[in-house]
């Protein structure tokens, strides 16, 4: 992403220097990933039928405080934040077309769509990206809106519209795709049992019947209320001077904790809650979930950003900041990951792995994944997968090596 500067406008294709880019929406977009890897990784095991369950790596006495915790805290916070984030970059990018005169982001988000589903039926059902692209289009017919508009707009998608269409869905009993126990079960053996073929079907079918279900109404619409208000952040540039919104952004971390921390008691505590009363329950609590998702990814924002300014911790969210310039190729890396290690094709472990072991392979590879991208900027551009989007975006080859007097060293790497 990049600042709208005061001179002369360059061409969209141009890649964003790396002096323009704004370091901190970097290291919230690499803090963002490592939960969007640890909700991924870990939700293989929380969500598989206890039937399917096999010997292996579990640890009862920690997966049990494990899980839970990861499900609190991390499953669905960390997509807000990425939603928003992607919103922010949108309106700087809007800011761009301004300028310029050109108007790309129709095609970048075709561009972003194409890898979407490519990534959802060749290789992960859970694929977020079709979801943004459809959102995106939204997000671009509200470019001009007032400001007031795009925040009363965001907080109703994110919140109300979500919820009051899970209550409808669930009162009127329409069958709109539940995830019942006998089709996670055959989708779970077709990836335990290989061979590739099967499980690449498995997937395929999987991908198919979420994007046509209205199973992913209330997820689109929230992102879609995410990214109007990632909008409005980007207008408010709240973040482009995180100093002088200081007192905004700490109370933006105290509310949204609060909220989420609400919010996520009270979807928590259903489990201690009888069928009947359960259900009524479940109904009754829908907008305090999800105002509790963003209020807790807004927290986590917020709270960082603000870490962000200061000397010691900006040196130690370096590598987050080499990450998320490579955002894109590291989600589908984490697909390719996920794969590997639970599916009959790669290593089989889908039912072995408890929430701890699950933890500790996600920590292993978001290092590796930080190691990697700290090398990978010395030496290009833009991520494999950056790549390529801005290439199909723009219809033809993009520069991809950097020059040597480009080069820059991780010592190098300073806000901007």
């Amino acid at each position: 992403m990049s600042t709208a500067t005061a001179a002369a406008p360059r061409s969209l294709a141009a890649a964003t220097p790396r002096a323009e880019r704004i370091a901190v929406l970097d290291a919230l977009r690499g803090f963002a990933l490592f939960g969007v890897l640890l909700a991924n990784i870990a939700g293989m095991t929380l969500w598989i039928p206890s039937h399917l369950v096999s010997p292996g790596w579990h640890v009862d006495a920690l997966d049990g405080v494990v899980g839970p915790l990861i499900n609190f805290f991390i499953d669905g916070k960390s997509y807000t934040l990425l939603a928003i984030l992607f919103g922010l970059g949108f309106a700087i990018q809007a800011e761009r077309e301004d300028e310029t005169g050109q108007r790309i982001l129709p095609r970048r988000l075709l561009g972003l769509a194409l890898i979407g589903l490519a990534h959802c039926y060749l290789m992960w059902y859970g694929d977020v990206l079709r979801n943004y692209a459809l959102a995106g289009l939204v997000l671009y017919a509200c470019r001009r809106r007032s400001d007031r508009t795009l925040l009363l707009a965001g907080l109703t998608l994110a919140i109300v519209v979500p919820a009051t269409v899970v209550i409808a869905l669930d009162v009127s009993a329409w069958p709109y795709g539940v995830d019942d126990v006998a089709r996670r079960s055959e989708r779970f053996h077709a990836f335990l049992l290989g061979p590739v073929g099967r499980a690449f079907h498995a997937n395929a079918r999987e991908a198919h019947r979420r994007f046509t279900s209205l199973q992913a109404l209330p997820f689109t619409t929230a992102v879609t209320g995410k990214f109007l208000l990632g909008m409005w952040v980007g207008r408010r540039r709240i973040l482009h001077d995180v100093l002088g919104n200081r007192a905004l952004l700490r109370r933006a971390f105290w509310w949204g904790g609060a909220i989420g921390i609400l919010g996520n008691a009270l979807w928590i505590g259903r489990g201690a809650l009888g069928e009947v009363v359960r259900y009524r329950y479940v109904l009754l609590t829908q907008y305090a979930v999800w105002a509790g998702l963003l209020g807790m990814g807004v927290c986590y924002g917020a709270g960082l950003a603000l870490l962000h300014q200061r000397a010691w911790w900006r040196s130690r969210m370096r590598s987050l900041e080499a990450l998320g310039r490579l955002s894109l190729t590291t989600y589908l890396t984490q697909s390719l990951m996920l794969i590997l290690i639970y599916s009959g094709a790669g290593a089989g472990m889908l039912g072995k792995v408890g929430s701890t072991a699950a933890l500790a392979m996600a920590l292993v590879i978001f290092g590796g994944q930080l190691v990697f991208a700290q090398w990978w900027s010395r030496h290009f551009r833009m991520g494999p997968a950056e790549w390529a989007w801005r290439s199909l975006t723009y219809g033809r080859r993009q520069p991809f090596r950097l020059p040597r007097r480009d080069v820059v060293e991780p010592a190098d790497m300073k806000a901007a």
